[in-house]
């Protein structure tokens, strides 16, 4: 007769394996929020100090700089998320996102880190946060971190871009400012 072999008891099984990754995110700060980017859109965290404004470009537009010598906007997206601006204390800290071709330098207050997260979760509004671009909530302890839609964000803000003011809008598409085609964003 031979004895079947029996599992090891729940003491003797060893750790539990850890839940699997659905998303790796920057965790960042604006106007006091914590938010997070999915890493696969964020290319840099980049301090800018020299930031070059363009006159007739909206408010959300703080302007542009040359990164690694492509020249990139920089906007702040609080006010278009229903937080405020971002109050970088020196310089312009920006998370740069890509999306397709299109480059963007969103201004953050600070990058904290890069963290995994096991499940999205659906947005929940808080703070007066417009949910059109967040993507989800993203749980850290008792904490409901939003994770924001950074594709949604590039795409209202190159349509903003494009209306606020058609003139400039249209003189700039052909410098390579809106357009797809190139790696300059405005």
């Amino acid at each position: 007769m031979s004895e079947t072999p029996s599992s090891p008891g729940p003491e003797l099984a060893g750790p539990a394996a850890p839940p699997p990754i659905a998303i790796r995110a920057c965790l960042v700060r604006l106007a006091g929020a914590r938010l997070a980017v999915d890493v696969k859109h964020v290319r840099e965290v980049a301090v800018l100090e020299d930031v070059t404004v363009v006159p007739r470009l909206p408010a959300f537009v703080k302007g542009v700089a040359n990164l690694h010598g492509t020249i990139i906007a920089l906007v702040d997206v609080g006010p278009l998320i229903g937080l405020g601006a971002a109050q970088s204390p020196r310089g312009i800290t920006a998370l740069v996102v890509q999306h397709g071709s299109i480059h963007v330098g969103i201004a953050v207050d600070l990058a904290e880190g890069l963290e995994p997260f096991a499940e999205i979760r659906p947005p929940s509004s808080g703070r007066g946060q417009d949910l059109r671009f967040v993507r989800g909530a993203l749980a850290r302890g008792p904490e409901s971190v939003p994770l924001l839609d950074t594709e949604r964000i590039v795409a209202a803000l190159v349509l903003e871009l494009r209306r606020a003011d058609h003139t400039t809008a249209s003189d700039q598409v052909g410098a390579g400012w809106v357009s797809e085609e190139t790696e300059v964003l405005a």
